[in-house]
């Protein structure tokens, strides 16, 4: 009697846009709720710092021209461009047995 290990592998894909803001509105503010076209704040000067006209940052409270997006799975992160999806790998064995 002979034993034989094999081993396969499965890949299971998982879609790289979860959590990820979209390609029209690509920098999140706001804590990861929304997102805005442009990679600005506007000047609002009740909210200080966090709109102020500098760089938009993942605590900005206010975007260029109000062209924002609801962020589609809190929180948000910038937007990524789709390359190779991410790949969880899974190993399983399979034994085989044979009789001579």
């Amino acid at each position: 009697m002979h034993n034989y290990y094999f081993v396969r592998s499965l890949n299971y894909i998982r879609n790289p846009s979860d959590g990820n803001c979209p390609q029209s509105h690509p920098y999140v503010y706001y804590n990861g709720q929304y997102c805005c076209q442009y990679n600005r704040e506007k000047v609002y000067s009740p909210q200080g710092s966090q709109c102020d006209g500098s760089t938009i940052s993942f605590s900005s409270l206010c975007c260029l021209h109000d062209q924002f997006a609801g962020c589609p799975q809190h929180p948000c992160s910038n937007y990524k461009a789709p390359g190779k999806w991410n790949v969880i790998h899974a190993v399983y064995w399979i034994l085989l047995t044979v009789h001579f």
